[in-house]
C-alpha cells in the first residue's frame, strides 16, 4: 500500500514528537510550583520524598527514545543471552531507509512481522525503563498487529513477538495473559515435524531455550525463591544443555531444614556461580569491551541481590542463622543504591519483597519494645556499625517504588506490604517532627540520606564484597580444611565445561564436610530469628496479598 501524503505524514510526526518532548518539561514545573506551596519534611524516612536515583547512568538515557535507542537498549540490556532476531537483521527492516511504504514487499517479505516484533521489543525496553504509560500503548500496538497475523503460528518472527509479550506480561503481573502468549509462541514449536526439529537454527534454539527457562521459573510460582531452588537443575539443564548430577538434582528436591541448608546453600551457589560464568561468556561474543564492563556491573549486582535473596530464603526456611539473615537483607537493600538497580530485571521483586518483610518485622520488634533500634550490623561502607532500620525499611520502600514504576507486578503482588510499610514510616515522621529536641535526635539517630551521593554509586558484589560461600560453611571456625578456595572455586569453574562435567560439578559440592547446626555454635543460634507469628507475617499471602505459599516457610519452633 502506498501514501502519496508522506512527506504530510512526516511532518505530523515531527511536530508530535517535539510536543511529546517539551510536555514533560511543563509537568515537572506545574509540580515543582504545588511543592512550594505544600511544605514537605526533608526527612529519608518520609515515603513522599522517595523517588528514583537521579544518577549518571540513568541521565545517560533520553527522554524519548529513538527508534535506534530502543533497538541499541534492547540488545544490551533486555534480551542478553536469548538472542532470536540478529541485530542487524531488525535494523534493516526498522532503521533502513528502506523500510517504506514505497518499497515492494518482495524486497521486505517479513515487513510487517519485523514491525511487529518491534513493537513487542518497545514494549520491554519502556517497561525496564519506567515508561509505563508508554510501554502499554506499545504492547497494545505489539497486540494490534499480531491480530492480523494471528493464523500465522508457523512464522518465526510472530512466535518471537508472543514470546516478547509473554515476558511484558509477566512484569505487569498480567498472569493467565502472560501464560497464553507463551502458549501461543510454544505452539510453532509444536507444529513442527521430526525433520525440522532436529534442523532447528540457532535463533529457534534460543527461543526454545528461553521458553522452556521462563516456562520453569514464571508465573506459575510467581517466581518464588524456594520454587527457584527446586526448579533449577531444569533451568540449568535447557539453559546449558548439560545435566546436572542426580545426586545434585534429588538434594534441591528435599525439603530446607537445619540439617542441609548449608548444603542447600553450597549447591546454590555453585550452580549459580557456572549460569553466570556461562552468560558471560555469550556476552562476550555480541559485546565490545567497553559494553562488557557494563555488562559485568550489572550481572554482578543482579547475581548478588539473587544469591543473598536465595541465602535469606533458605536460613529463614530452615529457622536459623540470626545474623546472616540480617547481613543477607542488608546487602540486598544496600544492591538497591546502585545506580544499576533501576534497570534490573523481574526476577528481582520477590528478593527485594523479602528483604523488606524481615526488615519490617524488625521495625515491628522496635516499635512494641522488644528489641532495640541501632545495633551493630553490616553497613553500606562494609563495615560493621550501628543500623537504623526504620532508615533501611524506608530504602526498601524506595527500592519496591522504582521496580513497581517498571514492573506493575510489585503492586499487583506487594500492594498491601508497601502500604503498610508507607504507613510505618508515615508515622515514623510525623513523631519526628513533633519533636522539639531534634539535636538530640540527631545525636542518637545514624541516618543516612537517600540523596546521598555515597548511596549513588554502583555497589561492588565481587568477592571483596559478597563473602564467598567459604564464609557459610567454616571460616567463622577457624578451620581452613573446610572452605574451598576462591583460586579452587575457579579451576573447578573452568572444568565444568570438559566431558566430565557431572563429576565435576558433584565432586566440588561435596569435597568439603559439612558440620551439622549444633557444632557451629559462631553460625547458628539456639533461638530462632522469628517466631512463628512473625513469620506468618513476612510470608503470609493473606498479610500482603502475594502468591508466596506460607507453608514452605513454616519454622521450626522449639
Amino acid at each position: 500500500m502506498r501514501y502519496p501524503n508522506q512527506s504530510k505524514q512526516k511532518q505530523q510526526q515531527q511536530s508530535t514528537e517535539e510536543q511529546q518532548q517539551s510536555e514533560p518539561k511543563k509537568k515537572k514545573k506545574k509540580t515543582d510550583s504545588k511543592d512550594n506551596l505544600t511544605p514537605k519534611s526533608n526527612s529519608p524516612l518520609d515515603p513522599e520524598n522517595v523517588c528514583a536515583p537521579n544518577t549518571t547512568l540513568t541521565s545517560r538515557f533520553p527522554q524519548t527514545l529513538s527508534k535506534k535507542n530502543i533497538i541499541d537498549i534492547y540488545y544490551s540490556m533486555i534480551c542478553d543471552h536469548f538472542i532470536f532476531i540478529e541485530k542487524p537483521v531488525l535494523e534493516k527492516y526498522i532503521l533502513s531507509k528502506s523500510n517504506s511504504e514505497d518499497v515492494d514487499d518482495s524486497e521486505l517479505p517479513l515487513k510487517k512481522e519485523m514491525q511487529t516484533f518491534f513493537f513487542s521489543v518497545t514494549a520491554l525496553v519502556e517497561q525496564r525503563m519506567g515508561m509505563g504509560d508508554l510501554s502499554e500503548k506499545s504492547a497494545k500496538k505489539a497486540r494490534d498487529c499480531l491480530s492480523k497475523l494471528f493464523d500465522e503460528m508457523n512464522n518465526f518472527v510472530v512466535a518471537c513477538s508472543y514470546a516478547n509479550l509473554g515476558s511484558y506480561e509477566i512484569g505487569s503481573g498480567r498472569v493467565k495473559l502472560s501464560r497464553f502468549y507463551f502458549h501461543n509462541a510454544k505452539f510453532y514449536f509444536e507444529s513442527l515435524d521430526d525433520s525440522e526439529k532436529s534442523r532447528l537454527s540457532e535463533h529457534e534454539k534460543a527461543l526454545q531455550k528461553y521458553l522452556t527457562s521462563v516456562e520453569i521459573v514464571n508465573a506459575d510460582n510467581d517466581l518464588g525463591i524456594s520454587a527457584m531452588i527446586h526448579d533449577m537443575p531444569k533451568v540449568f539443564h535447557f539453559t546449558t544443555g548439560h545435566h546436572l548430577p542426580q545426586e545434585i538434582v534429588k538434594a534441591t528436591q528435599q525439603e530446607v531444614s537445619p540439617s542441609n541448608c548449608l548444603d542447600y546453600l553450597k549447591i546454590v551457589e555453585m550452580i549459580a556461580s557456572y549460569l553466570n560464568k556461562y552468560f558471560r561468556g555469550m556476552a562476550t561474543k555480541t559485546r565490545g569491551e567497553k559494553e562488557m564492563e557494563m555488562y559485568d556491573k550489572g550481572s554482578n549486582l543482579c547475581q548478588g541481590l539473587l544469591m543473598n535473596g536465595l541465602r535469606v530464603g533458605v536460613l529463614t526456611k530452615a529457622g536459623y542463622g540470626k545474623d546472616l539473615i540480617e547481613e543477607s537483607s542488608l546487602r540486598i537493600t544496600y544492591a538497591s543504591e546502585s545506580e544499576f538497580f533501576p534497570f534490573l530485571p523481574v526476577i528481582v521483586i520477590p528478593h527485594v519483597a523479602l528483604a523488606a518483610r524481615i526488615h519490617l518485622q524488625i521495625v515491628k520488634k522496635i516499635e512494641n519494645g522488644t528489641r532495640q533500634n541501632h545495633q551493630k550490623g553490616l553497613t553500606f561502607q562494609n563495615t560493621v556499625g550501628p543500623i537504623d532500620y526504620f532508615d533501611i525499611l524506608a530504602k526498601d520502600y524506595r527500592s519496591l517504588i522504582i521496580l513497581s514504576k517498571r514492573f506493575k507486578r510489585v503492586s499487583v503482588c506487594y500492594g498491601s506490604l508497601l502500604d503498610e510499610i508507607k504507613e510505618i514510616l508515615g508515622r515514623r515522621v510525623e513523631a519526628q517532627q513533633n519533636n522539639d529536641t531534634t539535636s538530640t535526635n540527631n545525636s542518637n539517630t545514624v541516618t543516612t540520606p537517600i540523596a546521598d551521593d555515597a548511596l549513588l554509586q554502583p555497589l561492588s558484589l565481587d568477592s571483596s564484597s559478597l563473602p564467598p560461600l567459604s564464609f557459610l560453611l567454616g571460616s567463622m571456625n577457624d578451620n581452613p580444611s573446610l572452605p574451598q578456595s576462591s583460586s579452587s572455586q575457579k579451576s573447578t569453574l573452568d572444568g565444568y565445561a570438559s566431558n566430565n562435567l557431572q563429576q565435576s560439578i558433584f565432586n566440588s559440592i561435596i569435597q568439603s564436610p559439612i558440620k551439622s547446626p549444633s557444632q557451629q555454635q559462631e553460625l547458628y543460634f539456639a533461638d530462632p530469628f522469628f517466631t512463628h507469628e512473625d513469620l506468618q507475617q513476612i510470608f503470609s499471602p493473606h498479610t500482603y496479598g502475594d502468591f508466596e505459599d506460607v507453608s514452605e516457610y513454616s519454622f521450626n519452633v522449639k
